[in-house]
Order: C-alpha cells, then sequence, then structure tokens
C-alpha cells in the first residue's frame, strides 16, 4: 500500500528513511510501498494532519484497535504491532538520529 501524509496545523516531524525534517501545515508528503518511514510530534504542541491509505481497508483494523493498547499485555502488544506490520524504535537512536535531535530543515 502507498501512504500520504497532508499536514493540516501544527509541525510534524517526518521520517523519509533517511533523515528526519519538519512538515507543517500545507506540507504534503508520500511514501511508496514498502517505503521506511516513520513520525512523531517533537513540537510539544498538537498537531493535525491526514493520513490516506491506498488500498485503505488493509490499515482498518490497526486504527480500530490501537484504543486498546493500554489494557494489552506486553505481549497481547508486540503480536498487535507484527500482526499490522508496525514497528517502533526509539528516534533518538534509531535510524537518522542526528536529524531528528537536531530539528534539521528539509
Amino acid at each position: 500500500m502507498t501512504e500520504s501524509f497532508y499536514v493540516v496545523a501544527g509541525t510534524l516531524r517526518v521520517c523519509d528513511g533517511r533523515r528526519w525534517f519538519d512538515a507543517s501545515a500545507g506540507d504534503c508528503f508520500h511514501v511508496p510501498p514498502g517505503g521506511l518511514h516513520s513520525f512523531g510530534n517533537q513540537s510539544g504542541e498538537p498537531v493535525d494532519f491526514l493520513m490516506l491509505f491506498i488500498p485503505g481497508a488493509a490499515r482498518e483494523g490497526y486504527f480500530e484497535g490501537i484504543s486498546h493498547l493500554a489494557g494489552m499485555s506486553d505481549e497481547e502488544r508486540i503480536a498487535f504491532f507484527v500482526h499490522h506490520d508496525s514497528y517502533f524504535t526509539d528516534m533518538a537512536k534509531g535510524p537518522a538520529a542526528q536529524s531528528w535531535q537536531a530539528g534539521s530543515p528539509r
């Protein structure tokens, strides 16, 4: 599936698989099938963004189930993320960590 992100308000920290950069209101970016990517809010302020998945049905279970994470055991949480092909790393230590910390421009 492909993913596209459109930032509606605020600033979203985005990794394109090589480096982190800030995306602001009005910015749009596209992730091709299999593209490594990540995002996070480093600003301390609210961020609103729109995510588009094509085809969309493949991610519905993830977003429907994410509200139940707090009640899951560690094993259930890991199984949930593996099932939905979502892997998290420490952004300050993972790929492109220096550009996460630096707030580097695009």
